[in-house]
């Protein structure tokens, strides 16, 4: 494998925290697991999603889809109930526990899991703090350590209440 290597006039730009993360489909790969197993990734969780709510003929679709369908037939929190508790034993990969180290200025994410919010609660040295959803986290064990601004939007979020 080789190395990349940011460019320096982008990594000036993150160190001055004006850049934003995006990350989508494959952002949980190398993610860690208990049972050593691997994040499903779109299509595989489409299928899943399909065998739990709908039945086969709903298999090998698109995962916006499949969701909307099974969202429709059943409703918007039984099924992110049930992709909360697919994605709640993987844990941040190595290369996961290097974002916290960046002084990002926001981060966007299409992901289903906690990856990254859990790379934010693990790292000690990190140049900011995933404040908007680790502040929750932390509330019950007397922490805050959200003296900086700093955002992480997740598009399906509202799953996170089953996640505690």
């Amino acid at each position: 494998m080789t190395k990349s290597k940011i460019p320096k006039p982008l990594l000036d730009q993150i160190k001055d925290g004006n850049v934003i993360l995006f990350l989508g489909a494959g952002a949980a790969f190398d993610s860690e697991h208990p049972k050593g197993d691997y994040p499903p990734l779109g299509n595989q969780l489409a299928d899943l999603i399909a065998e739990k709510f709908l039945g086969k003929e709903y298999l090998n679709r698109d995962l916006q889809y499949v969701s909307e369908i099974a969202i429709s037939e059943r409703d918007l929190f039984t099924v992110q109930k049930y992709i909360a508790e697919i994605f709640k034993e993987f844990k941040p990969g190595k290369h996961h526990l290097r974002i916290p180290l960046y002084r990002w200025h926001s981060i966007f994410t299409t992901n289903y899991d906690l990856i990254i919010e859990e790379a934010y609660g693990k790292v000690k040295e990190k140049t900011t703090g995933a404040c908007n959803l680790l502040k929750r986290w932390r509330k019950n064990k007397g922490q805050n350590d959200c003296s900086k601004s700093f955002n992480v939007l997740q598009a399906t979020w509202v799953y996170y209440r089953y996640q505690r």
